[in-house]
């Protein structure tokens, strides 16, 4: 009758320890779209905390290193997106990286190679999508960069939009 007891009290005490040692998880995607007006890269997330989606259609990124060949008109995008799987510890719980190490229209360079999306352990906004379409003959590259916090969306979200001067139909600049 005891040994009953201790052996009750014990199974009770040790699955009040397993049900506190719940910690939040996370894992962030990377997706794109590509089709002859747009090229699309998106930042998602699933966690404990709140889902952010990529939008319908995008195909999702695998982890490693994504070498993406975009046409759109007569422009080609180039993109390369390293994306690292989830880990079981580091930093902020280790969700996994998405960095874009090079992103350039016809050759050119967007933006500045090692830019992080999704990097939620820095106060600092970081990328969150690009979307690069035709608009009449030139092309624009529309970016936003905001901060997650454990939610279903992006707080403090802002973004640009560049003008790229882009090939004409007859292949002259504009």
């Amino acid at each position: 009758m005891y040994f009953q007891r201790i052996r009750l009290i014990c199974t009770v005490v040790l699955s009040l320890f397993s049900v506190s040692a719940w910690a939040d998880s996370a894992e962030v995607h990377a997706s794109y779209k590509c089709d002859k007006s747009e090229f699309s890269l998106y930042a998602s997330v699933d966690s404990s905390g709140g889902t952010i989606l990529a939008p319908p259609k995008m195909r999702r990124l695998k982890i490693g290193r994504n070498q993406l060949i975009c046409q759109i008109g007569q422009s080609t995008v180039k993109a390369t997106v390293d994306l690292s799987g989830p880990g079981h510890n580091g930093i902020c719980g280790d969700p996994g990286t998405i960095q874009i190490s090079m992103l350039e229209i016809d050759g050119e360079k967007q933006i500045e190679p090692g830019e992080m999306m999704l990097f939620y352990c820095d106060s600092d906004p970081s990328m969150t999508n690009l979307d690069i379409k035709k608009v009449k003959k030139s092309l624009v590259l529309h970016l936003c960069k905001g901060n997650w916090n454990w939610g279903n969306s992006f707080e403090n979200l802002k973004c640009v939009d560049k003008i790229i001067a882009k090939k004409t139909v007859g292949g002259n600049r504009q």
